[in-house]
């Protein structure tokens, strides 16, 4: 016959106490990472559109951080809209590519840096085919990707 094997009190409590003091220290702060030098405030002020950046999968900020990436609407549903470009610095907005159809708002149009920030791709759905498109920033140039 076989004797359960008994652990010590402590090999049980110990783990619990450990977790369980990790968490009353985050609940007592959860952001505390986030209040040192950080600066929280909307990147636009306008509320007459729906503001989207690809947060989720792609960072909105150039990879200098002199600028930031998003897709906005006027449409209820956010399906059809721009891009812009808003210099950090100096608040200046600039629409980088016009009238995009989107599959929803949630992915906006797929949009983020790259060629390190010297080019935007994104995609687009043109009369019911998606287009992946490249943005040269410099020159406002669009190339067909795929």
């Amino acid at each position: 016959m076989n004797r359960p094997r008994f652990t010590s009190l402590l090999q049980i409590l110990l783990p619990c106490l450990l977790l369980l003091g990790g968490r009353a220290r985050a609940a007592d702060d959860p952001l505390a990472g986030w209040r040192s030098g950080a600066n929280v405030h909307p990147v636009t002020p306008h509320t007459d559109r729906h503001v989207i950046h690809a947060y989720f999968n792609a960072c909105p900020e150039s990879p200098d951080g002199r600028y930031v990436l998003y897709y906005t609407s006027t449409t209820p549903e956010g399906e059809e809209g721009d891009l812009r470009v808003l210099e950090r610095a100096t608040g200046s907005e600039r629409v980088i590519a016009r009238g995009i159809h989107c599959e929803d708002a949630h992915r906006a149009a797929c949009q983020q840096w790259c060629n390190d920030g010297r080019t935007v791709v994104y995609h687009d759905n043109r009369d019911g085919r998606w287009f992946v498109l490249a943005i040269d920033l410099a020159t406002g140039q669009e190339k067909i990707l795929a």
